[in-house]
């Protein structure tokens, strides 16, 4: 079985590759390509307002979530929370993602448009 990643995101990243000014960013590649893969799950659904928008959110979420994690890496430590206890963190974490997903899934039922 095929998903969205098999027909957008490695077909995308591997034609941006093509391109020589984007060779030294990776990175800006695979958040293009996160981008237009979420984007086109929104219009999936239909293209009414609040499907593209929440596949845009989702997209927004994803790449911000991409970067956090890598420069989490490059520093070897949390960009975000610092030396905050992983207890917090996770705490934290998981009131974020609970709420930025309702945020989302609020959007998606087109109530608010």
């Amino acid at each position: 079985m095929h998903h969205l990643p098999d027909y957008v995101f490695k077909p995308t990243y591997k034609w941006l590759s093509g391109f020589q000014k984007l060779k030294k960013y990776p990175i800006t590649k695979q958040n293009l390509a996160i981008f237009l893969t979420l984007f086109i799950m929104g219009c999936w659904n239909g293209f009414e307002p609040q499907y593209i928008y929440s596949g845009l959110i989702y997209a927004l979420y994803s790449i911000i979530h991409n970067i956090y994690t890598i420069q989490c890496r490059k520093k070897q430590k949390d960009v975000l929370f610092g030396t905050i206890d992983i207890k917090y963190t996770r705490y934290i974490s998981l009131f974020l993602l609970f709420n930025f997903t309702a945020f989302a899934l609020y959007i998606f039922s087109g109530r608010c448009l």
